[in-house]
């Protein structure tokens, strides 16, 4: 009797730390039993008597899940990390997430863990919307086995996210989570090498056409830049017209880096998917590049006429490296020789204004980021958008010939 209450008492105290969002330990082949036994326990738990009627009251617990979310993760502090963002996911979109996280090591081992995330959906009933983690961490070389214990995993006839948060695309890597995903996301920002990542990404892109669906999350963090600039160009609505567009001569794009260091024009991948966009979108071709400590000068070709487009480096503390902070785009027009999309300070929104000259250096110290979206927003964007989208698609290809010019610049300075 005492052995069956001491059982008793540990499946409680185990159901309340997996409800809480601890995590629990457990053999890699019973990862499915284990969710299972746990998930019949809390919902056990959770049921009381109502009163003299002897009836049940509604459970407090709702489990739910509306996508497989996997993080494919190689970084020191992804258990904590990971879990943190995971965790913020599941208040919007409550999935089945998976932490695979990959450590090169000549000793194999592999371990599992699981855990609930549960936030409250109803206050006034204390109503929790629940979903659960699994992490597996593989330590060993490649990921083939690591991606055979995920696969599995994936609730069945639910959409399947990869979430590639690594700084390279290694297709050796990759190739295992290929069979089983409907989307890859990556975000370039964590590039170890920008000009050789977009190459990948292009590759991929162009070789898996509707599916997977390949996205970046530095693409989402760039719509209020590509809707702000599109807006600039109306005719009766913006500063300048339509028909401007065709007049544009040379583009200026401000980003962020920290401190003094020279840098180049590989440094930030959102400048160059915004020099990118622009350059797909009004069918520009690249001829030339120019590398300095300051950024860099790409040089495109608009059917006989000459496009330059200026990356500016310059130190702002105040945003992360690498985050646009402004635009400004000239036009051979006698309506406003420019037009300049910017931050303010201490306000949440871009202003277009026209100007005649590009005042980047004066905003150096004090601008704000608009598209700073921590991870977990991105993220939730993604998951709200699941077809292809064929403007990245066709930018993802200019920005891989730039990519290829910015790499051949690279070696001719080094020879």
């Amino acid at each position: 009797m005492t052995a069956q209450k001491d059982k008793k008492f540990k499946s409680t105290i185990e159901t309340q730390a997996f409800l809480a969002g601890e995590l629990t330990q457990v053999d890699v082949g019973r990862i499915e039993k284990e969710l299972k036994e746990l998930w019949n326990a809390a919902a056990a738990s959770d049921e009381k008597d109502d009163g003299d009627q002897g009836k049940q009251r509604p459970s407090n617990v709702m489990r739910a899940c509306s996508a497989n979310v996997v993080l494919y993760s190689t970084d020191a502090d992804a258990e904590v990390a990971g879990s943190d963002v995971l965790d913020e996911i599941a208040i919007q979109h409550p999935s089945r997430a998976i932490l695979a996280i990959s450590r090169k090591s000549q000793a194999r081992r592999i371990e599992a863990w699981v855990s609930a995330r549960c936030h409250v959906a109803d206050a006034r009933a204390l109503k929790q919307i629940c979903s659960e983690q699994i992490t597996v961490r593989y330590e060993g070389e490649g990921t083939k086995e690591l991606a055979s214990v995920v696969a599995p995993l994936v609730i069945p006839d639910l959409p399947v996210l990869l979430w590639w948060r690594a700084g390279d695309l290694d297709r050796q890597h990759l190739e295992p989570f290929l069979r089983f995903i409907d989307r890859l996301v990556v975000d370039s920002r964590r590039a170890h090498d920008l000009p050789s990542f977009f190459n990948k990404l292009a590759l991929l892109s162009a070789e898996f056409g509707a599916k997977p669906v390949v996205s970046d999350v530095a693409w989402g963090r760039l719509f209020p830049w590509r809707n702000s600039i599109a807006n600039a160009f109306q005719d009766g609505g913006g500063p300048l017209t339509i028909a401007s567009l065709k007049s544009i001569s040379e583009v200026r794009i401000c980003y962020a880096v920290k401190g003094d260091a020279g840098t180049d024009a590989s440094a930030s991948c959102e400048a160059l998917l915004l020099a990118a966009w622009l350059g797909s979108r009004l069918q520009w071709k690249v001829i030339g590049v120019e590398l300095d400590d300051n950024g860099g000068l790409l040089k495109f070709d608009d059917r006989g006429r000459a496009v330059t487009v200026r990356l500016l480096a310059l130190p702002c503390d105040r945003v992360s490296r690498g985050t646009v902070f402004s635009v400004t785009l000239s036009v051979e027009t006698p309506v406003a020789k420019s037009v300049t999309v910017e931050q303010k300070p201490g306000t949440p929104c871009l202003y277009v204004h026209p100007a005649s000259e590009a005042g980047c250096k004066e905003l150096n110290q004090s601008a704000e980021s608009f598209s700073e979206l921590g991870e977990a927003k991105l993220i939730d964007n993604e998951l709200e958008f699941s077809k292809r989208d064929l403007v990245y698609a066709e930018t993802l290809r200019l920005i891989d010939e730039i990519g290829k010019t910015i790499s051949a610049a690279r070696k001719g300075k080094k020879e």
